[in-house]
């Protein structure tokens, strides 16, 4: 198996302090920058993606077949480490094929991934065993990842981060889609450590559950809270636009608007009720989702 972390050139995640206003309980914040680790595919993608990777090479594998729609975080991310490694990707994309690509698609057209348009109907039925097979025997030899590499070896991958850390902690944050970073991270907590994930999806609660089916000898060290989604996946507000402005120029840390921002504002509502216990030491995860800073708003 080759070196591909050495040949991606990805850096360790710096811990950078947080400047908290009105810090009246005395807590010591932390942001986990996994965001810096890599300009094209820094962020919890990478450790989504690390996995399967290693899964690529053991099995010999001639391609790598994705699926995700058009400013998909995984779509990018790994398109930029196909390209980088030589490895031939083909990306499965939700809806009909638009006049023009969006940035994030343009980019991994550029980075030489085959893009196939399929429709929501069809994007529906992407785990279906029939579904699968079918595409399995399009391309044979293929390595199937699930959209958001949310598969077991997903996970398994994000149990790194929680190593990434490396001073003691009591709390980690973490902003959640499908609940796979939350679960990797949770599995690699010690018995007095509790995870926090914030929800950016509104909706009936399926991350609890799913975390807990991962971990179950760890359902007392994670809560997932679901009061900051901001109106539903992708939403925002002028609220939030401020919130991440305001938070920028303290702290000079960029925030993409469809996770680490609702995060983030999260932790802030939570610190200001003092619903940590007094001088708790809390790292906030910087998952990424920024696309070389596009996305970003801030910066």
């Amino acid at each position: 198996m080759i070196d591909f972390e050495q040949k991606l050139l990805v850096s360790a995640p710096p811990l950078e302090h947080l400047n908290i206003a009105n810090n009246t309980q005395n807590y010591h914040c932390s942001v986990l920058r996994l965001d810096k680790i890599n300009a094209w595919y820094g962020g919890n993608k990478y450790y989504k993606l690390k996995k399967n990777l290693e899964e690529f090479y053991s099995g010999n594998y001639s391609s790598i077949i994705t699926f995700g729609g058009a400013y998909s975080n995984h779509i990018y991310s790994l398109a930029a480490i196909g390209k980088e490694l030589g490895i031939k990707t083909i990306g499965y994309i939700r809806g009909l094929e638009p006049d023009k690509l969006s940035s994030t698609l343009n980019f991994a057209k550029e980075c030489g991934m085959e893009l196939v348009w399929i429709s929501r109907t069809d994007y529906s039925l992407k785990n279906e065993k029939v579904f699968v097979d079918t595409l399995q025997k399009k391309h044979p030899n293929c390595l199937l990842i699930p959209e958001g590499a949310s598969n077991d070896l997903g996970i398994e991958g994000c149990k790194e981060i929680t190593m990434e850390i490396t001073c003691d902690f009591d709390y980690i944050i973490v902003a959640c889609g499908t609940g796979s970073t939350l679960a990797g991270i949770v599995s690699g907590l010690k018995p007095q450590q509790m995870a926090i994930g914030i929800s950016v999806v509104k909706g009936v609660d399926t991350l609890s559950s799913f975390v807990c089916n991962k971990n179950p000898e760890k359902r007392n060290n994670f809560k997932v809270l679901f009061d900051y989604h901001y109106g539903g996946y992708a939403k925002k507000s002028l609220l939030l636009e401020q919130f991440v402005n305001g938070f920028y120029k303290e702290n000079q840390v960029p925030l993409d608007m469809v996770y680490t921002a609702k995060a983030m504002a999260g932790l802030f509502d939570l610190i200001e009720k003092n619903l940590f216990e007094p001088h708790s030491k809390i790292v906030f995860v910087h998952t990424g989702g920024l696309q070389n800073g596009e996305m970003a708003v801030g910066n």
